[in-house]
């Protein structure tokens, strides 16, 4: 397991080296990473409009690369997660009586968990003592600027990578964005 783990690992970050290196024009092995806000990875070099963020899940990795701060956060529904126990210290009372009363209360959790990341690794916030107050139902709704540590408006979209996976990307409003798969199509099903 810390075998695979660790191949995933390298795997994820030589991928993201070559995507930061088509939109900084350097080369891949110029690349260089330092600790950001809350351990947010950044990029080193100063001068290059990137910011970028990835999650995984199993198998499956996701990139965000956008031109202003990007949180991205991907989970495969695990049905034999016991979910219960970490409902009041993550959702509000409504975001918890929306679960409870969901078709799928499962996977309801999960994509209303993956809306809370993807703000929170936006942000730079990480998980804190906070996170009932983080907005995850749909529609717009208000963000403490204190709590968040700006007052930029943020948007987050749903997107499933597959039937089993729930994935949300949130960015400032008014960002573009384009979603692009690169495995080709023999291997989406191993």
């Amino acid at each position: 397991r810390l075998l695979k783990d660790t191949q995933s690992f390298v795997i994820r970050r030589g991928i993201l080296r070559c995507l930061l290196a088509k939109y900084t024009q350097c080369k891949p092995r110029e690349i260089e990473f330092a600790v950001g806000s809350n351990r947010k990875p950044v990029l080193k070099a100063a001068g290059h409009p990137v910011y970028f963020n990835v999650s995984h899940s199993n198998d499956l990795a996701l990139i965000a690369l956008a031109s202003s701060e990007v949180g991205i956060d991907v989970e495969q529904v695990n049905y034999d997660f016991e979910y219960y126990d970490i409902l009041e210290n993550a959702f509000s009372s409504n975001e918890i009586s929306i679960i409870e009363s969901s078709e799928n209360p499962r996977k309801k959790f999960f994509s209303l968990w993956t809306r809370k990341e993807a703000v929170l690794k936006a942000t730079s916030k990480g998980l804190d003592d906070h996170l009932t107050l983080i907005p995850c139902l749909d529609g717009e709704q208000m963000l403490d600027t204190e709590l968040l540590g700006n007052n930029s408006a943020w948007t987050v979209r749903s997107f499933s990578p597959d039937e089993f996976y729930e994935a949300r990307i949130a960015h400032q409003t008014g960002l573009q964005v384009k979603l692009i798969n690169f495995l080709p199509e023999h291997l989406m099903n191993h």
